[in-house]
């Protein structure tokens, strides 16, 4: 029950149950934005002539309608700095004479016990007649109250016209209504009500006195407008609004270069470049020392001819496992399947394959790299920046200076999320009849598009092939798929033509595009990069058993050689050594000459094994390149899963981020329209007094409003300001880091059965035949995972709530600042329809408006109140007339010359722009009236005192 204008106020109507119609209309008006919520006392809900404050139960009327509920359960955990008990008390006929006395005061009493001593409790008792009528009613009055108002019982349009009564039963409901709302203080732009304050009218030490009142209202209903002004602001694409000739110096013509530069700049300096593949860099040539493989390769050679075997050359080599041997060996694409995107060559595969592929390396991924969450507030900041004048990054800051460049197209940032291309139901179905089913590809998704376009072109042809030959066997018997349906092949001709129109278009030109093609370049080198290392480390293989066998080689002819060498050279020594014992003359003769043989096999094989040792040396060294190179790639293979795993998640976050800031650009509001459904105002349930004009829609104003409003709902960084609202709200507070923050929220794991997708094409459902899964080619944000943010912040775009809650914060701030405006600046002209006149009255606003305010004839505000409502003695007091006005109004409201100096005429402006209630925020322009009379006695009112002659007789009436 709280109110825009006072959060620690309640109103309580105490209305006899009789008067439903008198009920009726303070729902209505309730509903339709003009009242604030109330509580409604029914004595019917009372039991017994007790009344226990624990029990009580009373009626909340508010704008969704009236619930009965207890009294505590309804105001129990308010901090209350007031509360009006306002007693309605009807008077129709005689019958009708006010027992309620009694019980008035208790219901009063028991609600003041509830209420601590620094809640001010104001009892108001209000009497409305139905008649100027010649009864003594003294029952009416309540000495302990702290005010007893009588509504004059008369309704007219405006001061110089006729009284058009209040005895009807269709005319008093309406009388008594307006009456409840202007004591009370139920209007929405009236910030107290008149006799809140202690003192008021006087009435400090004597609350037997009377005083008589009169209310009058004019509304302007200009919902309409305020509707029309949001509409077109929020529903005018961001591009529209950025082509606006508006003031703005830091504004460049050369977008797409600025665009460029803006991404090119990002892309080199930001933080660890998380956007390039960083593949482990070529060490350097080894240069071992000569005495080192020297030496190495002599104690080879001779531990080989003494153990007279040769060692295995790769003892002691880095090597691989047999099982990630064959899975690098497997990241060779031998042909190209369209099933598997790593065996395209020339193409990027899937950043799902890439995951798998990283995964599926045995025991070279000790753990999954999280992306980089700290590159996306910069690359958040950078495209909010360049659209809405904000602050840009540290990265791209120094290419523009202390300019602040702004594009004026936002697909130059990032395509529009509503530009992702989706298959039908019949091309759905047409793709699985063929086996090649693709899922939706995303306008920000390159990678997709490529391989979706390679696919559609194999379905095409595989539903074009020719039925096999019945007179071949062969054919017969490799044709094993059924025949197609020849409409199948019109469905996927006509679907791939409309896959390339929409994949023609410049989408790979926007910021976000040039990054998501790097990446997926960057991809592309990965890919190669492992291969190249597949490659290499089978060119180490082959080297390896090629030095292997040299080594057997010459270890061969050393082995060969000493098998007749030895024999040879002891024959030749034993010759040499028995010619020792001939003669002297002949013995050293035929020594010498059969020693030279052994001397020159000697020589020969000492030349042999030099040779063997020099290439055992130089086979060494040739090994320890070798051993180098084939260290290098198993610390580049090594390093690969981790890094092309971080590099496929970074392009599947960047993904995400694209459709996220394109919903921003291009559709921040949604699609849908802000209009609230306001209900009606019933003008056939109006009573004279109230006066209720539609605004008139004129295209000038509207068009000048939504200049005014454009610089005012868009200043500069209103999209970062407004993300952060719709991040808070869909996925609340988080620190830095934690799972709820989208930067750094982990990707879905493809082996993850609880996160695979189930795409959902048009009038497909999850399980039937449209809808299996579609393997790596699927999206994966068709089904989210809960512990992911940013598919949930997708699935909140997707789903028109992000659009939503955008449309209400920007309606808001919009209305906010129209009920500052002046009241001509918002409508000219407004239409009153009358009564069952079928031509509306067309009038100037400020006319309309000011058709409420009192006339000042010779110094007093007239016409007086009601003169038949008042005794002889009232009339000869002077108590008919009119002592103060009160005048509750917009700030901007202008009074005439003569209210404005008359000292009686108080107006209490409404600055109620700043309330929060959704019925405040819808603009309606109201000024109402309170017109009131100097402090009476029971004598001066004819309802109140005793009976007397009929004062027309006098001349008074």
């Amino acid at each position: 029950m709280t109110t825009p204008t006072a959060p620690d106020v309640v109103t309580v109507l105490s209305v006899d149950p009789g008067n439903e119609a008198l009920i009726d209309l303070i729902e209505h008006w309730t509903a339709a934005g003009l009242l604030h919520p109330s509580l409604l006392v029914d004595e019917s809900l009372l039991s017994g002539p007790q009344v226990d404050p624990e029990s009580l139960r009373v009626r909340q009327v508010d704008a969704a309608g009236r619930r009965e509920r207890l009294l505590r359960e309804t105001i129990g955990a308010r901090r209350l700095s007031l509360m009006r008990f306002v007693a309605v008390r009807p008077v129709v006929n005689d019958d009708r004479s006010g027992v309620r006395g009694d019980r008035l005061n208790a219901i009063a009493d028991a609600f003041e016990s509830t209420l601590s001593e620094r809640t001010r409790f104001v009892r108001v008792n209000l009497v409305i007649p139905s008649v100027p009528g010649v009864q003594r009613l003294p029952t009416l009055l309540e000495p302990r109250w702290d005010v007893n108002v009588v509504i004059s019982p008369e309704d007219r349009p405006n001061d110089a016209a006729i009284d058009h009564g209040v005895g009807r039963p269709d005319a008093y409901a309406p009388h008594a209504a307006l009456a409840c709302a202007s004591i009370a203080g139920l209007w929405k732009h009236v910030p107290a009500a008149p006799f809140d304050e202690p003192g008021s009218s006087r009435m400090v030490g004597n609350h037997r006195r009377v005083v008589m009142a009169r209310t009058a209202v004019r509304l302007v209903d200009n919902r309409d407008l305020s509707d029309v002004v949001i509409n077109r602001i929020v529903r005018a694409d961001t591009t529209a609004l950025l082509a606006q000739d508006a003031v703005d110096h830091g504004k460049v013509r050369d977008s797409r270069a600025l665009v460029e530069e803006s991404m090119w700049a990002f892309r080199e300096n930001v933080e660890k470049r998380p956007f390039d593949f960083h593949p482990l860099p070529e060490p350097p040539p080894p240069r071992p020392p000569l005495l080192k493989y020297t030496r190495k390769g002599f104690t080879r050679a001779m531990r080989q001819l003494v153990r007279r075997r040769v060692e295995d050359a790769l003892a002691g080599v880095t090597g691989l496992t047999d099982k990630a041997v064959s899975w690098l060996a497997g990241s060779i694409p031998t042909f190209g399947n369209l099933d598997d995107s790593w065996s395209l060559p020339n193409v990027a595969p899937t950043p799902r394959r890439v995951h798998q592929m990283a995964q599926s390396a045995p025991g070279l991924l000790p753990r999954r790299i999280p992306a980089p969450g700290w590159a996306w507030r910069p690359l958040r900041q950078m495209c909010f920046g360049l659209v809405d004048g904000g602050g840009l990054p540290d990265e791209i800051a120094e290419i523009v200076g202390g300019r602040q460049p702004r594009v004026t197209r936002a697909e130059w940032i990032v395509p529009s999320p509503t530009d992702s291309f989706q298959f039908t139901t019949a091309e759905s179905e047409a793709l699985i009849a063929v086996g090649k089913p693709c899922g939706r590809v995303r306008a920000t998704d390159l990678n997709a598009a490529i391989h979706v376009g390679l696919r559609l072109d194999h379905a095409v042809g595989v539903a074009a092939a020719p039925p096999p030959d019945p007179d071949d066997d062969d054919q017969l018997i490799a044709a094993a798929p059924p025949p197609l349906d020849p409409a199948i092949l019109d469905t996927l001709q006509a679907c791939r033509k409309r896959f390339r129109k929409w994949d023609s278009r410049s989408r790979s030109l926007s910021l976000i595009g040039q990054l998501t093609n790097h990446v997926n370049s960057e991809l592309l080198k990965a890919k190669e990069d492992l291969e190249q290392r597949a490659r290499e480390y089978q060119e180490t293989e082959e080297d390896r058993a090629r030095v292997h066998r040299l080594m057997n080689e010459s270890y061969g002819t050393v082995r060969n050689g000493r098998r007749w060498l030895l024999p040879s050279a002891s024959g030749s020594g034993v010759a040499a050594a028995g010619s020792l014992f001939l003669p002297w003359s002949i013995s050293w003769a035929l020594a010498a000459v059969l020693a030279l043989p052994a001397l020159v096999l000697g020589l020969w094989w000492g030349a042999r094994m030099f040779r063997y040792l020099a290439r055992e040396i130089r086979l060494e060294h040739r090994l320890i390149l070798i051993e180098a190179r084939r260290k290098a790639i198993v610390d580049a293979v090594q390093r690969w899963p981790a890094e092309a795993d971080r590099l496929a998640t970074v392009y599947d976050v960047l993904t995400d981020w694209g459709e996220i800031i394109g919903w921003m650009l291009h559709k921040p509001f949604g699609s849908g329209d802000e209009a609230f459904a306001a209900e009606a105002l019933d003008t056939t349930r109006l009573p004279q007094a109230f006066q209720l004009a539609q605004a008139t829609q004129v295209d000038a104003v509207i068009d000048r409003l939504v200049r005014r409003m454009a610089d005012q709902a868009f200043p500069p960084a209103w999209l970062t300001v407004l993300y952060t609202e719709l991040q808070l709200q869909f996925l609340g507070e988080h620190a830095l880091g934690a799972e709820n923050d989208p930067d750094y929220s982990p990707t879905l794991d493809p082996d993850d059965e609880d996160t695979q997708a189930v795409p959902r094409p048009p009038g497909g459902r999850p399980g039937s035949p449209v809808a299996e899964p579609f393997g790596e080619y699927a999206d994966i944000y068709e089904k989210p995972p809960i512990h992911n943010a940013r598919a949930r912040l997708i699935r909140h775009f997707r789903d028109e709530e992000c659009g939503f809650l955008a449309r209400r914060l920007m309606a808001a701030r919009i209305r906010q600042f129209l009920r500052r405006l002046p009241v001509q600046e918002l409508a000219e002209k407004v239409t009153i329809q009358r009564g069952d006149d079928p031509e509306p009255e067309v009038v100037a606003i400020r006319d309309f408006l000011q058709s409420v305010l009192p006339m000042s004839v010779g110094g007093l505000l007239s016409p007086a109140l009601s003169m038949p409502a008042f005794t002889l003695a009232g009339l000869a007091r002077e108590k008919s007339s009119v002592d103060s006005v009160q005048l509750w109004c917009p700030e901007s409201f202008d009074l005439t010359d003569e209210n404005a100096v008359d000292p009686r005429v108080v107006v209490i402006p409404d600055r109620s722009a700043a309330s929060a209630g959704e019925g405040a925020e819808r603009h309606l322009v109201q000024v109402t009236r309170l017109d009131l009379s100097d402090d009476c006695v029971p004598d001066d009112i004819r309802i109140l005192a005793e009976p007397e002659p009929d004062p027309a007789a006098h001349g008074m009436g």
